[in-house]
């Protein structure tokens, strides 16, 4: 069966997006397609360096019944002068679309950053365990919007018991677990774009066509 390919950004993402991906696949009813160990570029800057994409997109294409590829990156915090989380998937799809195209890539930046999702789905997070261990507490809120917020961590961190820390290489995939798909499809357009992109590379799939998605203006 053909396969998804996840190139992430680091150590936390080798857990956590293939069990996001494979919650999308399911609530979409779509069980005829797999979920390949991510490639990890081992930080965003891998990436978006001269020839970084192109080189794990050229490794993606060589997996056994690869199918299709997802770039999945943050967008990271606004403050540093970074371009919107549009304008850097527009960049990288201008990039990927030059390396010749053997299968459907979709790219995919989170606003902030993939933690920024579980503020989106803060409902069916709060007031539950994390593995082992207390989680946020039940009565946590968040006020504004959940993709205004910028290291999102921290405030996980503050919404902890006393002593504990978010730790990426091992919560992120837990909390993620706990996403409820729609709450978190209606509450963040980033959120909403990744499940637009699990469906397109699903359409391309289907019908042999080799497209990289967004359609980069400009």
């Amino acid at each position: 069966m053909p396969k998804i390919v996840p190139i992430v950004e680091g150590t936390g993402d080798l857990l956590a997006v293939p069990e996001l991906l494979k919650m999308v696949l399911i609530s979409l009813n779509r069980t005829n397609v797999y979920i390949d160990a991510p490639l990890n570029a081992h930080g965003k800057g891998n990436l978006t360096i001269a020839g970084g994409v192109e080189r794990f997109i050229k490794n993606a294409f060589t997996r056994r019944d690869c199918g299709a590829v997802l770039v999945l990156i943050d967008a990271d915090e606004k403050k540093k002068g970074g371009k919107c989380a549009v304008a850097q998937a527009n960049a990288l799809v201008k990039r990927v679309k030059q390396v010749g195209i053997r299968f459907p890539v979709a790219v995919v930046v989170a606003n902030c950053e993939y933690e920024n999702w579980f503020l989106a789905s803060l409902d069916s997070i709060k007031g539950k365990n994390w593995g082992e261990q207390s989680g946020i507490s039940a009565d946590a809120k968040y006020e504004g919007g959940v993709e205004d917020k910028c290291n999102v961590k921290t405030w996980l961190t503050e919404h902890l018991p006393t002593g504990r820390i978010y730790r990426e290489a091992i919560d992120q995939a837990v909390l993620t677990r706990l996403i409820d798909i729609d709450r978190a499809k209606t509450n963040s357009r980033s959120f909403r774009r990744l499940c637009h992109a699990v469906e397109e590379m699903l359409a391309a799939i289907d019908s042999g066509e080799k497209v990289v998605t967004p359609l980069a203006k400009g």
